[in-house]
């Protein structure tokens, strides 16, 4: 797509060996993918929402993480703004990769580890005890149950969007705010309890927050008593079928949907585990294989295919594979 978008429409026109019709179609792609793709709106300036605001049903995820982003304060109020805005990655942070770890926070403020840890605790405990974000927690947890224990977070993102639903900002940004309110939803879930909460006190730790092959990976605690397998477990497996989406999508013929199926298949599954159905266990190998993505017949290609072998493979009959020259 990005090859495409870098060849003048001119040139597209008067290219050889192509008829009139897709001449006219690879135009018409090349002006909606601009304009979707390179045509982004100004950002916007951060918004902030009092936290004891009045609540909605559902609120957008802008609101949402509008009330995460805290009111402009000195470097001695704790938790520090800063360290909030970069942690989450919200408008004012220092712009670093989703889900940023200490050490990088540390470096891009010029503070201390311990000094971010610190705030990132404060942070926690002030998130633990907002009852609209519990109810965030919730949600997480039911999607985590709906999706076979394990997901990525960005994958959580998306849907948390698709679900509260999103301005008339770029997709790219929305979806960096719902990832902010998935973080702080995250890590108020999985911190530490008191050994003895009381009658009045949250419920155990319902989901752990894990790193693998450089993706961040949400999956269920498994509850005393239960046979279902442990967090670390489920991101092993999850980072297990990534590599194999992106072995599979390397290949060239590209495989079809069965081979894709049997290979992910073969990717042994912890034991206690439901078999997850073949949509989500394909739509999870890719998340995880990073570049890769998965079109509406469950086949897995990567995203820096060039225009040369996209339009190659288009043209294949379905379940064809090219001729050798």
């Amino acid at each position: 797509m990005e090859a495409l978008l870098d060849i003048p429409p001119h040139t597209i026109s008067r290219a050889r060996g192509a008829g009139n019709v897709i001449r006219k179609e690879l135009n018409r792609r090349h002006r909606q993918w601009t304009h979707a793709l390179r045509r982004r709106p100004a950002s916007r300036p951060p918004v902030a929402v009092p936290v004891d605001a009045a609540e909605d049903v559902l609120e957008p995820v802008e609101t949402l993480a509008a009330r995460l982003t805290p009111p402009d304060g000195k470097r001695r109020t704790k938790p520090r703004p800063d360290v909030v805005l970069t942690t989450l990655q919200l408008p004012g942070g220092e712009r670093l990769d989703p889900w940023p770890a200490q050490p990088a926070i540390a470096k891009a403020l010029g503070i201390s580890q311990p000094t971010v840890s610190q705030h990132q605790q404060a942070a926690i405990e002030l998130w633990a005890a907002l009852p609209w974000l519990r109810r965030v927690r919730d949600e997480l947890v039911a999607i985590l149950s709906e999706q076979g224990r394990v997901a990525t977070a960005e994958e959580l993102a998306a849907e948390l969007r698709a679900r509260h639903g999103a301005g008339d900002g770029d997709p790219a940004d929305t979806l960096a705010l719902a990832l902010a309110v998935v973080r702080a939803a995250a890590e108020a879930e999985s911190r530490k309890r008191d050994e003895d909460p009381g009658p009045d006190g949250e419920p155990p730790v319902r989901l752990a927050v894990l790193r693998r092959g450089g993706r961040v990976v949400l999956a269920l605690e498994n509850q005393p008593g239960s046979d279902d397998p442990t967090p670390a477990e489920l991101a092993d497996y999850a980072a297990a079928l990534g590599e194999a989406a992106v072995g599979v999508a390397g290949r060239d013929p590209l495989p079809g949907r069965a081979t894709v199926l049997r290979e992910l298949r073969a990717v042994t599954a912890p034991e206690g585990m439901a078999s997850m159905a073949d949509t989500r266990l394909v739509d999870l190998a890719a998340a995880m294989g990073g570049g890769v993505a998965v079109s509406p017949r469950l086949e897995l290609f990567p995203l820096d295919m060039d225009l040369v072998r996209a339009l190659r493979i288009s043209q294949y009959p379905r379940g064809c594979a090219p001729t050798p020259a």
